[in-house]
């Protein structure tokens, strides 16, 4: 990709495109059920506050039975998918 000084360059969207359904289910369950992720997107980038991000944990929790952990903010969303379907149900 051809780029020019002080262009922007979107990140990749490989990661995402493989699990493009799996991503869509989570971003529903957060309540952004239309917006534009790449491979760099992590779940942090929709929390705005310490009650935004409780109530993330608690929509998770309904969707998936699983409880999402501190470090599952830093996770890019592509990799948290992954995680959530290997992790235990409660």
């Amino acid at each position: 990709m051809e780029t020019f000084e002080g262009s922007l360059v979107p990140a990749e969207t490989f990661e995402v495109e493989a699990r493009a359904e799996r991503i869509g289910r989570l971003l529903e369950a957060i309540g952004y059920p239309v917006a534009w992720v790449s491979d760099r997107s992590r779940l942090r980038d929709f929390v705005n506050d310490a009650t935004g991000r409780e109530e993330l944990v608690e929509r998770v929790r309904r969707a998936y039975g699983v409880t999402l952990l501190p470090e599952d903010f830093e996770r890019f969303l592509w990799q948290l998918v992954d995680e959530l379907e290997r992790r235990p149900r409660a």
